[in-house]
């Protein structure tokens, strides 16, 4: 499971499993995978995973690039 520390500058709002798999249209199960083969970055809060709102974003802009202009 990836684990990285966050820069003490940044303040983004932490996800829980469920909403990170509402706004990525996926299940929740599906959520669990991609953190624990380390695609998606996330921590632990007690026993629960947590997903900040910048690391979706980043995560989510590097599966669907835009598309690049001629």
């Amino acid at each position: 499971m990836s684990t990285q520390p966050l820069p003490l500058t940044t303040t983004s709002r932490c996800l829980s499993v469920k909403e990170t798999a509402a706004r990525l249209g996926v299940s929740p199960h599906t959520v669990y995978t991609l953190v624990r083969e380390g695609d998606l970055p996330a921590f632990r809060v007690r026993n629960q995973w947590r997903v900040t709102e910048l690391t979706l974003a980043d995560y989510m802009q590097a599966e669907n690039p835009s598309p690049s202009l001629p």
